[in-house]
């Protein structure tokens, strides 16, 4: 298959998974209101995009966005379609309160930042003549505004509540992880937003490039949100402790291809992101090995 002919495929498997999405979380709910049907298609929306979008922003050269990222910036950003299409699928396959209000937090948290800065102090990365930019301005203002109006009206049905909706607090070890992990990227998200260049080049890797330090920067404030808020209940911990590793593992991945490359090794990143990783999925397997310890014996 051809490079060019790609983005094509694109447009055309887009559309197919949205339509499986639809019928597969969203048709079976339309009963519960049009509030719910909008929540439902804004999860489902958000779990293709970030699904494809993973692809796609590994694969810069595609050409399917309409400004250019550095190549690294761009696959960390496949590892944020990632994390999103996790969180999103959690909401849509159980759409328990908690598991849909941190999906909702997730993307207003990552989509304001970004919504405000761009228009504000960014528009000359834009080139409005490709069809492709207003289309992704008009998207983004569309969730940002769905995201935090659910929040706050809080409008939807879901179904009826079972036993597996009540909450749990997250044992101590994840909840103490998920502080220290969140706390980092929160320290790190603040530093990223507010400058492209600061007192250490390890950490500021995109100097003179503020737009791609500050999509970098929401990722990194979007994890450190949900893994405070996700820190005292087990099962958003859990879905924390896996949005995590796949950004993580992604991240890694992305530098570890950089530098086979023959381009500069980001090790500081590296090293955080591999550590964030390591730590989330040696804390998945225990709570993995737990919960089968706690099953009762067949007999």
């Amino acid at each position: 298959m051809q490079i060019d002919t790609i983005p094509l495929v694109i447009l055309v498997l887009c559309p197919l998974a949205w339509a499986w999405a639809y019928f597969r979380w969203v048709h079976p709910h339309r009963g519960l209101g049009t509030s719910t049907v909008v929540l439902m298609t804004l999860l489902a929306v958000t779990f293709v995009g970030g699904f494809g979008g993973a692809f796609v922003w590994w694969f810069p050269e595609l050409g399917v966005f309409g400004w250019q990222l550095p190549l690294l910036a761009s696959r960390l950003l496949s590892g944020a379609g990632l994390a999103f299409a996790l969180i999103s699928l959690a909401a849509l396959r159980s759409p328990t309160p908690a598991r849909v209000h941190l999906a909702l937090i997730w993307l207003a948290v990552y989509l304001w930042p970004l919504a405000l800065a761009a228009p504000i102090a960014h528009l000359d990365r834009f080139d409005f003549a490709q069809a492709l930019v207003p289309a992704f301005f008009a998207v983004v203002a569309i969730m940002t505004g769905a995201a935090t109006w659910f929040l706050l009206r809080r409008p939807w049905r879901l179904p009826a509540a079972g036993p597996q909706t009540a909450t749990v607090r997250a044992a101590p070890v994840p909840a103490a992880w998920l502080t220290i992990v969140g706390s980092v990227f929160l320290v790190w998200a603040a530093l990223l937003f507010a400058t492209d260049k600061g007192f250490s080049d390890a950490i500021w890797i995109w100097p003179g490039d503020l737009l791609t330090t500050r999509l970098i920067a929401t990722m990194l404030l979007t994890l450190s949100v949900g893994a405070l808020l996700a820190r005292s209940d087990a099962d958003l911990a859990g879905l924390m402790l896996g949005a995590i590793t796949l950004y993580g593992l992604t991240a890694v991945a992305a530098i570890l291809v950089h530098g086979a490359m023959g381009r500069p090794f980001k090790i500081v990143y590296c090293v955080v992101f591999g550590i964030a990783a390591i730590g989330s999925i040696g804390l998945l397997i225990a709570r993995r090995r737990e919960r089968l310890r706690s099953m009762p014996a067949p007999a």
